[in-house]
Protein backbone atom coordinates (compact mmCIF):
# COMPACT_ATOMS: atom_id res chain seq x y z
CA UNK A 1 0.00 0.00 0.00
CA UNK A 2 3.02 2.30 0.38
CA UNK A 3 3.02 2.91 -3.39
CA UNK A 4 -0.24 4.77 -3.11
CA UNK A 5 -1.58 7.38 -0.73
CA UNK A 6 0.22 7.29 2.59
CA UNK A 7 -3.15 7.28 4.38
CA UNK A 8 -5.45 4.98 2.40
CA UNK A 9 -9.13 5.83 2.81
CA UNK A 10 -11.64 3.28 3.93
CA UNK A 11 -15.12 3.48 2.46
CA UNK A 12 -16.23 5.04 5.74
CA UNK A 13 -13.52 7.67 5.40
CA UNK A 14 -14.47 8.32 1.78
CA UNK A 15 -18.04 8.99 2.81
CA UNK A 16 -16.83 11.18 5.65
CA UNK A 17 -14.58 13.14 3.28
CA UNK A 18 -17.60 13.90 1.13
CA UNK A 19 -19.30 15.73 4.00
CA UNK A 20 -16.23 17.12 5.82
CA UNK A 21 -14.29 18.64 2.91
CA UNK A 22 -14.51 19.03 -0.84
CA UNK A 23 -12.97 16.54 -3.23
CA UNK A 24 -11.87 18.66 -6.18
CA UNK A 25 -12.44 17.33 -9.67
CA UNK A 26 -9.20 15.89 -11.07
CA UNK A 27 -10.01 17.38 -14.50
CA UNK A 28 -11.61 20.82 -14.06
CA UNK A 29 -10.75 21.44 -10.36
CA UNK A 30 -14.36 22.17 -9.49
CA UNK A 31 -15.35 21.51 -5.89
CA UNK A 32 -18.84 20.47 -7.00
CA UNK A 33 -18.30 16.73 -6.70
CA UNK A 34 -20.13 13.91 -4.97
CA UNK A 35 -19.74 10.22 -4.29
CA UNK A 36 -20.63 8.11 -7.34
CA UNK A 37 -19.68 4.58 -6.29
CA UNK A 38 -17.75 3.19 -3.29
CA UNK A 39 -15.31 0.57 -4.59
CA UNK A 40 -13.33 -0.89 -1.70
CA UNK A 41 -11.54 0.16 1.46
CA UNK A 42 -9.11 2.36 -0.49
CA UNK A 43 -10.83 3.78 -3.57
CA UNK A 44 -14.14 5.35 -4.49
CA UNK A 45 -15.51 6.94 -7.64
CA UNK A 46 -16.60 10.57 -7.54
CA UNK A 47 -18.56 12.51 -10.16
CA UNK A 48 -18.06 16.17 -10.96
CA UNK A 49 -21.38 17.95 -11.45
CA UNK A 50 -19.61 20.76 -13.34
CA UNK A 51 -17.96 18.73 -16.14
CA UNK A 52 -19.80 15.38 -15.56
CA UNK A 53 -16.55 13.38 -15.38
CA UNK A 54 -16.32 10.39 -13.05
CA UNK A 55 -12.86 9.87 -11.55
CA UNK A 56 -11.04 7.53 -9.19
CA UNK A 57 -10.18 8.97 -5.78
CA UNK A 58 -7.67 9.03 -4.18
CA UNK A 59 -5.40 9.34 -7.19
CA UNK A 60 -2.47 6.88 -7.18
CA UNK A 61 0.94 8.51 -7.33
CA UNK A 62 2.51 8.71 -10.80
CA UNK A 63 5.15 6.10 -9.96
CA UNK A 64 2.45 3.78 -8.68
CA UNK A 65 0.35 4.20 -11.84
CA UNK A 66 3.29 3.06 -13.96
CA UNK A 67 3.96 0.19 -11.57
CA UNK A 68 0.44 -1.23 -11.57
CA UNK A 69 0.08 -0.80 -15.34
CA UNK A 70 3.37 -2.63 -15.92
CA UNK A 71 2.19 -5.43 -13.65
CA UNK A 72 -1.01 -5.86 -15.63
CA UNK A 73 -0.11 -5.02 -19.22
CA UNK A 74 3.45 -6.33 -19.39
CA UNK A 75 2.83 -9.57 -17.50
CA UNK A 76 3.25 -13.10 -18.83
CA UNK A 77 -0.44 -13.81 -18.18
CA UNK A 78 -1.49 -10.81 -20.26
CA UNK A 79 0.87 -11.85 -23.06
CA UNK A 80 -0.43 -15.44 -23.13
CA UNK A 81 -4.03 -14.24 -23.07
CA UNK A 82 -3.58 -11.82 -25.96
CA UNK A 83 -1.61 -14.25 -28.13
CA UNK A 84 -4.13 -17.04 -27.54
CA UNK A 85 -6.82 -14.76 -28.94
CA UNK A 86 -4.74 -13.38 -31.83
CA UNK A 87 -7.21 -14.24 -34.61
CA UNK A 88 -10.12 -12.81 -32.65
CA UNK A 89 -8.14 -9.66 -31.79
CA UNK A 90 -6.99 -9.25 -35.39
CA UNK A 91 -10.57 -9.53 -36.68
CA UNK A 92 -11.71 -6.94 -34.15
CA UNK A 93 -8.83 -4.61 -35.10
CA UNK A 94 -9.58 -5.05 -38.80
CA UNK A 95 -13.21 -4.06 -38.18
CA UNK A 96 -12.02 -0.96 -36.33
CA UNK A 97 -9.84 0.04 -39.29
CA UNK A 98 -12.71 -0.52 -41.72
CA UNK A 99 -14.77 1.88 -39.60
CA UNK A 100 -11.95 4.44 -39.78
CA UNK A 101 -11.93 4.15 -43.56
CA UNK A 102 -15.43 5.61 -43.65
CA UNK A 103 -13.70 8.88 -42.77
CA UNK A 104 -10.07 8.45 -43.90
CA UNK A 105 -9.26 5.86 -46.57
CA UNK A 106 -5.47 5.85 -46.26
CA UNK A 107 -2.52 7.86 -45.01
CA UNK A 108 -0.40 7.90 -41.88
CA UNK A 109 -1.88 6.32 -38.76
CA UNK A 110 -0.53 6.22 -35.21
CA UNK A 111 -1.97 3.77 -32.68
CA UNK A 112 -1.06 5.00 -29.20
CA UNK A 113 -0.98 2.31 -26.53
CA UNK A 114 -0.89 -0.27 -29.31
CA UNK A 115 -0.11 -3.24 -27.04
CA UNK A 116 1.10 -6.13 -29.24
CA UNK A 117 0.68 -4.13 -32.45
CA UNK A 118 -2.31 -6.04 -33.79
CA UNK A 119 -4.21 -2.90 -34.80
CA UNK A 120 -1.05 -1.51 -36.41
CA UNK A 121 -0.73 -4.66 -38.51
CA UNK A 122 -4.42 -4.56 -39.49
CA UNK A 123 -4.09 -0.91 -40.54
CA UNK A 124 -1.02 -1.69 -42.65
CA UNK A 125 -2.81 -4.64 -44.27
CA UNK A 126 -5.69 -2.34 -45.22
CA UNK A 127 -3.53 0.33 -46.86
CA UNK A 128 -2.39 2.69 -44.12
CA UNK A 129 1.18 3.65 -43.34
CA UNK A 130 0.75 2.69 -39.68
CA UNK A 131 2.97 2.75 -36.63
CA UNK A 132 2.44 2.45 -32.90
CA UNK A 133 3.60 3.63 -29.51
CA UNK A 134 3.64 1.21 -26.58
CA UNK A 135 5.43 1.69 -23.23
CA UNK A 136 5.19 -1.99 -22.18
CA UNK A 137 8.49 -3.64 -23.08
CA UNK A 138 7.36 -7.19 -23.88
CA UNK A 139 4.38 -6.04 -25.92
CA UNK A 140 6.45 -3.61 -28.02
CA UNK A 141 9.12 -6.27 -28.61
CA UNK A 142 6.52 -8.78 -29.84
CA UNK A 143 5.05 -6.23 -32.23
CA UNK A 144 8.44 -5.50 -33.76
CA UNK A 145 9.94 -8.99 -33.81
CA UNK A 146 6.91 -11.16 -34.57
CA UNK A 147 4.42 -8.96 -36.40
CA UNK A 148 7.17 -6.86 -38.03
CA UNK A 149 5.39 -3.55 -37.53
CA UNK A 150 6.83 -0.17 -36.56
CA UNK A 151 6.25 0.17 -32.83
CA UNK A 152 8.26 2.42 -30.53
CA UNK A 153 8.63 1.52 -26.88
CA UNK A 154 8.03 4.92 -25.34
CA UNK A 155 5.26 7.33 -24.40
CA UNK A 156 3.76 10.03 -26.57
CA UNK A 157 5.29 12.69 -24.31
CA UNK A 158 8.80 11.29 -24.82
CA UNK A 159 8.53 10.44 -28.54
CA UNK A 160 9.30 14.01 -29.79
CA UNK A 161 7.13 13.65 -32.89
CA UNK A 162 7.00 16.50 -35.42
CA UNK A 163 3.86 18.62 -35.56
CA UNK A 164 1.17 17.73 -38.13
CA UNK A 165 2.55 14.23 -38.72
CA UNK A 166 -0.51 11.92 -38.82
CA UNK A 167 -3.77 11.67 -40.69
CA UNK A 168 -5.27 9.39 -38.04
CA UNK A 169 -4.47 8.82 -34.35
CA UNK A 170 -6.21 6.06 -32.41
CA UNK A 171 -6.62 5.74 -28.64
CA UNK A 172 -8.16 2.34 -27.99
CA UNK A 173 -8.67 1.91 -24.22
CA UNK A 174 -5.95 4.43 -23.43
CA UNK A 175 -7.43 7.74 -22.24
CA UNK A 176 -8.82 6.28 -19.00
CA UNK A 177 -5.21 5.50 -17.93
CA UNK A 178 -3.80 9.00 -18.51
CA UNK A 179 -3.30 11.15 -15.38
CA UNK A 180 -3.23 14.52 -17.19
CA UNK A 181 -5.64 14.20 -20.09
CA UNK A 182 -5.48 17.92 -20.90
CA UNK A 183 -1.76 17.94 -21.72
CA UNK A 184 -2.04 14.51 -23.34
CA UNK A 185 -4.78 15.61 -25.76
CA UNK A 186 -2.92 18.85 -26.42
CA UNK A 187 0.04 16.77 -27.61
CA UNK A 188 -2.26 14.56 -29.70
CA UNK A 189 -3.70 17.66 -31.34
CA UNK A 190 -0.21 19.01 -32.07
CA UNK A 191 0.96 15.92 -33.98
CA UNK A 192 -2.35 15.38 -35.81
CA UNK A 193 -2.60 16.94 -39.25
CA UNK A 194 -5.14 19.73 -39.88
CA UNK A 195 -8.59 18.12 -40.11
CA UNK A 196 -6.96 14.85 -39.00
CA UNK A 197 -9.07 12.13 -37.39
CA UNK A 198 -8.87 11.15 -33.72
CA UNK A 199 -10.51 7.88 -32.61
CA UNK A 200 -11.10 7.39 -28.89
CA UNK A 201 -12.44 4.19 -27.35
CA UNK A 202 -13.14 3.84 -23.64
CA UNK A 203 -15.40 1.89 -21.25
CA UNK A 204 -18.79 3.48 -20.59
CA UNK A 205 -19.50 3.92 -16.86
CA UNK A 206 -23.10 4.77 -17.78
CA UNK A 207 -23.59 1.47 -19.61
CA UNK A 208 -26.28 -1.06 -18.83
CA UNK A 209 -23.58 -3.55 -17.77
CA UNK A 210 -21.92 -1.05 -15.40
CA UNK A 211 -25.27 -0.16 -13.85
CA UNK A 212 -26.14 -3.80 -13.17
CA UNK A 213 -22.74 -5.15 -12.12
CA UNK A 214 -21.42 -2.05 -10.29
CA UNK A 215 -18.08 -2.94 -8.62
CA UNK A 216 -18.16 -6.38 -10.28
CA UNK A 217 -18.07 -4.83 -13.76
CA UNK A 218 -14.96 -6.13 -15.54
CA UNK A 219 -14.16 -2.77 -17.11
CA UNK A 220 -14.04 -0.86 -13.83
CA UNK A 221 -10.39 -1.86 -13.31
CA UNK A 222 -9.41 0.16 -10.26
CA UNK A 223 -6.75 1.57 -9.86
CA UNK A 224 -5.66 1.13 -13.51
CA UNK A 225 -8.53 3.33 -14.72
CA UNK A 226 -8.29 6.88 -13.41
CA UNK A 227 -11.24 8.19 -15.45
CA UNK A 228 -14.64 6.66 -16.14
CA UNK A 229 -16.27 8.24 -19.16
CA UNK A 230 -19.83 8.51 -20.40
CA UNK A 231 -20.69 9.58 -23.97
CA UNK A 232 -21.56 13.02 -22.60
CA UNK A 233 -18.42 13.53 -20.50
CA UNK A 234 -16.09 12.27 -23.25
CA UNK A 235 -17.79 14.60 -25.74
CA UNK A 236 -17.26 17.54 -23.36
CA UNK A 237 -13.59 16.69 -22.87
CA UNK A 238 -12.88 16.49 -26.61
CA UNK A 239 -14.73 19.74 -27.32
CA UNK A 240 -12.87 21.42 -24.47
CA UNK A 241 -9.57 20.26 -25.97
CA UNK A 242 -10.47 21.76 -29.39
CA UNK A 243 -11.73 18.72 -31.29
CA UNK A 244 -14.97 18.50 -33.28
CA UNK A 245 -16.79 15.25 -32.63
CA UNK A 246 -18.32 13.85 -35.83
CA UNK A 247 -19.67 10.49 -34.67
CA UNK A 248 -20.30 8.53 -31.47
CA UNK A 249 -21.40 4.97 -30.88
CA UNK A 250 -21.63 2.57 -27.98
CA UNK A 251 -21.58 -1.19 -28.24
CA UNK A 252 -21.35 -4.35 -26.17
CA UNK A 253 -19.38 -7.50 -26.75
CA UNK A 254 -22.10 -10.04 -25.97
CA UNK A 255 -19.65 -12.75 -24.92
CA UNK A 256 -17.73 -10.40 -22.62
CA UNK A 257 -20.90 -9.08 -20.97
CA UNK A 258 -22.48 -12.52 -20.48
CA UNK A 259 -19.21 -13.99 -19.19
CA UNK A 260 -18.89 -11.10 -16.73
CA UNK A 261 -22.46 -11.62 -15.56
CA UNK A 262 -22.00 -15.39 -15.31
CA UNK A 263 -18.99 -14.92 -13.03
CA UNK A 264 -21.17 -13.02 -10.53
CA UNK A 265 -23.81 -15.73 -10.19
CA UNK A 266 -23.77 -17.14 -6.67
CA UNK A 267 -25.89 -20.15 -5.72
CA UNK A 268 -24.73 -21.12 -2.22
CA UNK A 269 -27.53 -23.65 -1.74
CA UNK A 270 -26.20 -25.64 -4.66
CA UNK A 271 -22.54 -25.03 -3.99
CA UNK A 272 -21.39 -28.26 -5.63
CA UNK A 273 -22.50 -31.17 -7.72
CA UNK A 274 -24.46 -31.64 -10.91
CA UNK A 275 -27.51 -29.62 -9.81
CA UNK A 276 -25.38 -26.54 -9.25
CA UNK A 277 -23.75 -26.92 -12.67
CA UNK A 278 -27.07 -27.37 -14.48
CA UNK A 279 -28.74 -24.40 -12.79
CA UNK A 280 -25.70 -22.18 -13.34
CA UNK A 281 -25.56 -23.17 -17.01
CA UNK A 282 -29.29 -22.50 -17.52
CA UNK A 283 -28.98 -19.07 -15.92
CA UNK A 284 -25.90 -18.28 -18.02
CA UNK A 285 -27.64 -19.34 -21.25
CA UNK A 286 -30.69 -17.26 -20.40
CA UNK A 287 -28.51 -14.25 -19.60
CA UNK A 288 -26.63 -14.65 -22.89
CA UNK A 289 -29.87 -14.65 -24.90
CA UNK A 290 -31.26 -11.64 -23.02
CA UNK A 291 -28.00 -9.71 -23.45
CA UNK A 292 -27.73 -10.64 -27.13
CA UNK A 293 -31.19 -9.22 -27.83
CA UNK A 294 -30.95 -6.38 -25.32
CA UNK A 295 -27.69 -4.93 -26.62
CA UNK A 296 -29.45 -4.00 -29.87
CA UNK A 297 -31.84 -1.94 -27.76
CA UNK A 298 -29.60 -0.20 -25.24
CA UNK A 299 -26.42 0.29 -27.31
CA UNK A 300 -28.06 2.81 -29.72
CA UNK A 301 -29.32 4.66 -26.64
CA UNK A 302 -25.74 5.22 -25.42
CA UNK A 303 -25.80 2.41 -22.86
CA UNK A 304 -23.36 0.00 -24.50
CA UNK A 305 -20.31 -1.04 -22.48
CA UNK A 306 -17.80 0.59 -24.86
CA UNK A 307 -17.80 4.15 -26.22
CA UNK A 308 -16.13 4.87 -29.54
CA UNK A 309 -15.89 8.49 -30.61
CA UNK A 310 -14.60 9.99 -33.86
CA UNK A 311 -13.36 13.58 -33.88
CA UNK A 312 -11.58 16.03 -36.17
CA UNK A 313 -8.83 18.43 -35.22
CA UNK A 314 -10.23 21.97 -35.31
Amino acid sequence: MDLFSSKPYTIKRCCRIQTMKHISCHYCSSSHTKMYLPVDGVYALYICTACSLVFTHPRPRLAAIGHVNDQKYDSDDEKESRLAMYEKEYTRAKNHVLEIQKYVVSGTLLDIGCSYGICVKAANDLGFDASGIEPARHAAAYAKKVLHVHVFQTTIQKAHIKSNSFDVITLYDVLEHIPDIKSFLKEIRRILKPNGLLVVQSPNIESFAARILKTRWNWLLIPHHLWHFTPTSLLRVLINEKFTVIDTLTEDNVFDFSSNYKSTIALPIFSSGIIFKIIRKLIAMSAFLIIRVGTHVWAPLGKGGIIRMYARKN
